[in-house]
């Protein structure tokens, strides 16, 4: 009896893993970057809002916090995904298009743009928090003799 048609059923050859890994490494390398690409829009436009009052200040600090816990993951993310890519290109597998390589290139340019944001957000926050550290020493005075009065 010869089992060899059903162990191939079985057993499936490196060829066809091979083939199942160009099509699934390049659909969820790219799907994972477009959620990674979401976030990062959303922290460059979370601390690009201007700064006047407290108020503002406070909720930019809360932002940065939530966005520089999450960023060196979300960075790293990127770059295994671009390692990825560069698998794929060296073993001859299923080339990435350009349009692949070029959506990993926006979130690499994302992540330079909201590090540099970030840098800045940080050189901001020590000059504004001595700015409204002074506006709010002013102010509680006024709102003591204010509370008394009534």
């Amino acid at each position: 009896m010869d089992s060899t048609v059903i162990k191939n059923k079985l057993q499936p050859t490196p060829k066809e893993f091979n083939d199942k890994l160009e099509v699934l490494v390049p659909f969820m390398t790219r799907e994972r970057t477009d959620t990674a690409k979401v976030w990062l829009s959303q922290s460059i436009q979370d601390l690009r809002g201007e700064v006047n009052n407290v108020e503002q200040f406070v909720v930019q600090q809360r932002f940065l916090n939530a966005i520089e816990s999450r960023f060196q993951f979300v960075r790293d993310k990127i770059d295994l995904y671009g390692q990825f890519y560069g698998v794929l290109m060296e073993h001859a597998l299923n080339k990435p298009r350009k349009e692949e390589l070029s959506n990993h290139s926006e979130a690499i340019l994302q992540i330079n743009t909201l590090s540099n944001i970030i840098q800045n957000v940080q050189s901001a926050a020590e000059s504004q928090n001595e700015k409204f550290k002074k506006s709010l020493q002013e102010l509680i005075p006024q709102l003591n003799n204010e509370i008394n009065s009534l």
